[in-house]
């Protein structure tokens, strides 16, 4: 009998353990997802080169891919505006040192002399290392696009 309430209380300290931990780990990637929503509509190329892994792949809402480098340079020369948006729908899965963040997001932006409307899914694998939570992947989906011309 002690023998059994003793494996319980440990067995309750480490999920107490665990749920802290994903707890202070969940919020760390809440405010990351939220900072890579500002940091695409702000084209800060420096917030992605410190919180995309070097071996990042993004597969964008055309199904092309795209290594950090792409990406970083992509903003560099971008003439699209973005404007400011909110993520929603945000799931976050913790599997040990990785989560998966899904969610959804509409972005507004001017291209090619068109208003464009994106309702787009996304998906982003972070993986936690001594320094802290990295991007090694994302992946973008289309709901629907809507454009129009100016008249």
């Amino acid at each position: 009998m002690r023998r059994a309430l003793l494996a319980a209380a440990v067995g309750l300290l480490a999920f107490s353990s665990f749920a802290a931990n994903f707890a202070s780990d969940e919020q760390a990637i809440r405010r990351l997802d939220r900072e890579l929503a500002i940091a695409t509509y702000m084209a800060d190329a420096d917030w992605f080169r410190i919180h995309l892994s070097d071996d990042y792949v993004r597969i964008t809402s055309t199904g092309e891919l795209q290594t950090k480098a792409e990406l970083i340079e992509s903003m560099k020369k971008r003439g699209t505006y973005i404007e400011p948006y909110e993520t929603s729908d945000i799931r976050i899965h913790a599997h040990g040192s990785t989560a998966i963040v899904t969610g959804r997001i509409v972005q507004r932006y001017r291209e090619a002399g068109e208003r464009v409307v994106a309702e787009l899914r996304y998906n982003d694998v972070w993986i936690k290392s001594d320094e802290g939570w990295f991007n090694i992947s994302s992946q973008v989906s289309p709901i629907a696009i809507k454009r129009e011309r100016p008249k």
